[in-house]
């Protein structure tokens, strides 16, 4: 009979610590990021003028939970194959398979957070010793930073855990931080003490500190409940007992004084699941019944995980759009980012800040970014003294686009150059994207928008000093090499072994095969030619007796001898049938 009165009293204070204070994280923000003017005199018929106030998306007791993505691990702790029988732990003669290929049998992931009754999400079983029980983990991926406004809930089937952690992430899972431990036996399992959750914590340090609950770890048979509430609210509920106003809640919500930001930020939850379930027969407990008996479970099931939540947003959008998988805050005050966490570009005088609280004032502090075109920027000027209206109201009334000839989308404000392109693309650059790199050059009859504007020089590392060009694409060509990219021999020389000489001012006369003078504007011969006439340092034929200077490289280099031109070869080849002639005399003569 008093084991019954305990349990009527602890649901009376669980009642009253509920219902008489406010369950959710109040709201601290204005719900509209534009707030009418209230207008006097002259002022009245501007319909535009308005007052920024610092805003926050509603707490609507969303659940965010379906927009993340749910993973198991282990891999193959997912129940799959129908090989493999799962009975009820309340009742064991009730028993079921699985079977991944079939629809009313499968039991995947996702149906933690499906949002359908009646489906769950199965384990498969593990009947190895005692000291030795299942273990999985159950992470769920949100898309973006969240503020939790209520109760985590976790609604088991077929039974409770029976040693549990639950811990979440700010930083999409680089760092865990423990909410809260289940267990049927604290000290034993964590070496924690139990918390009494009808007993108001002594400071803000230990309400929004990590506790051991064992009230949620035993099963009965009269008891089909399978819900878990990670606290979150009575957590909220212990600020208030404490002393804490509106005041503080909101203004440690902006700068983490109290440390609660970091408490109800929420990127990933993850779900540690080190015990199965354990059923008592009766209403008591293994530590006031030693010889009762449990009943221990071989598997884990979860029906439904849900996440009261809204988006954080900084203060800068009163709306988050929830989609299938994302959820986007609609970002203003020239704000953006997925948590509107940055300035957009142009947007930099000033550096980025959340809309803030501010006690007493309802529109708090917006904190909104400003350029020098923006009409913010003006209202601050004139509300500052700097400026007088008129002055102010003429300017630029918005930045126009980024001028980077198509180049770049970006601009930043430099304070020392102006509005200036940045990521300049298509091998360009400078303020407006207008000139070319290093090593590129503006190519005649493209237009400055054109992405194929800027074409590469290219020298060529046989004949250019350097692999750098002018405005006009010529490369910077050592002696005797020619064209843009220095890639040929330039008229008067001629190519050897990788190096241009200058060819002798003479041609070959295609009658006579001997050298003639070269035209004074040495494009021509004299006469009618077929080739340059180059002299060897072997000066074979007509070049040794009229050009005596041959080439002087060739002469300081000692190159083996090209082939002689063909004015040389004809003269040879004479001169060796006058020989061969004048043998064949000497022999007749002598034989007769």
């Amino acid at each position: 009979m008093d084991y019954l009165i305990n349990i009527v009293v602890s649901l009376i204070c669980l009642f009253i610590l509920c219902c008489c204070s406010d369950a959710q994280l109040m709201q601290c923000l204005h719900h509209q990021c534009e707030v009418p003017a209230i207008k006097t005199g002259r002022e009245q018929s501007d319909q535009s003028l308005t007052h920024l106030a610092a805003c926050e998306p509603r707490n609507n007791g969303a659940d965010v939970a379906p927009l993340g993505n749910i993973s198991v691990s282990p891999a193959n702790a997912t129940c799959r194959t129908p090989d493999v029988q799962i009975c009820s732990l309340k009742n064991r003669i009730s028993c079921l398979t699985c079977d991944a290929s079939r629809i009313d049998k499968r039991h995947e992931p996702s149906h933690m957070t499906d949002g359908i009754k009646w489906t769950w999400w199965q384990s498969v079983t593990w009947p190895g010793p005692r000291d030795n029980p299942l273990s999985v983990n159950i992470t769920l991926q949100l898309p973006k930073v969240f503020i939790l406004t209520d109760d985590i809930k976790i609604e088991f089937y077929d039974g409770r855990p029976q040693v549990m952690i639950v811990e979440k992430s700010s930083n999409y899972g680089a760092t865990w931080e423990p909410m809260e431990y289940f267990a049927d036996d604290c000290l034993k399992a964590f070496d924690i003490e139990p918390t009494d959750i009808t007993k108001a914590p002594a400071t803000v340090e230990e309400a929004l500190a990590p506790f051991c609950s064992e009230d949620y770890s035993i099963n009965y048979r009269w008891d089909m409940s399978g819900v878990v509430p990670v606290a979150v609210a009575k957590r909220l509920n212990a600020l208030t007992s404490l002393g804490l106003g509106k005041a503080e809640v909101c203004t440690s919500l902006w700068n983490d004084t109290l440390g609660l930001k970091s408490f109800l930020e929420i990127t990933s939850l993850r779900i540690r699941l080190l015990s199965p379930a354990v059923l008592y027969p009766s209403g008591k407990d293994s530590r006031d019944d030693p010889d009762s008996q449990p009943t221990r479970s071989e598997h884990y099931g979860i029906k439904k995980i849900e996440i009261s939540a809204r988006c954080q947003c900084n203060g800068h959008a009163s709306i988050c759009t929830l989609g299938r998988k994302s959820a986007t805050c609609e970002c203003k005050h020239d704000t953006m980012g997925s948590e509107c966490q940055q300035c957009r570009s142009l947007f930099w005088i000033e550096k980025w800040k959340p809309g803030m609280y501010v006690p007493g004032k309802q529109r708090g502090m917006a904190n909104p970014c400003l350029s020098y075109f923006s009409k913010w920027y003006r209202k601050k000027l004139i509300s500052q003294g700097r400026h007088n209206k008129s002055d102010v109201i003429s300017r630029t009334p918005f930045p126009a686009p980024c001028q980077c000839n198509k180049h770049s989308h970006r601009c930043e404000i430099i304070p020392t150059l102006g509005i200036t392109c940045v990521d300049c693309r298509h091998n360009t650059e400078g303020q407006n994207c207008h000139n070319c790199r290093l090593n590129y050059f503006k190519s005649p009859g493209r237009r400055l928008q054109d992405r194929n504007v800027c074409q590469a020089c290219n020298c060529s590392p046989l004949g250019s000093y350097s692999r750098w060009c002018g405005t006009n694409g010529q490369c910077h060509c050592k002696p005797g090499f020619g064209g843009r990219r220095c890639d040929k021999c330039k008229n008067g020389y001629y190519m050897f072994q990788n190096d241009c000489y200058e060819v002798d001012r003479r041609c070959i006369d295609s009658i006579t095969n001997r050298c003639v003078e070269f035209s004074p504007d040495k494009s021509s011969c004299n006469t009618t030619a077929t080739k340059w006439c180059v002299c060897s340092t072997y000066n074979i034929g007509d070049c040794k007796s009229s050009l005596p200077n041959y080439t002087k490289k060739v002469q300081a280099r000692k190159v083996s001898s090209p082939q002689p031109p063909d004015g040389a070869a004809h003269q040879i080849s004479g001169s060796l049938t006058f020989c061969g002639l004048l043998i064949g005399l000497l022999y007749i003569v002598s034989v007769n």
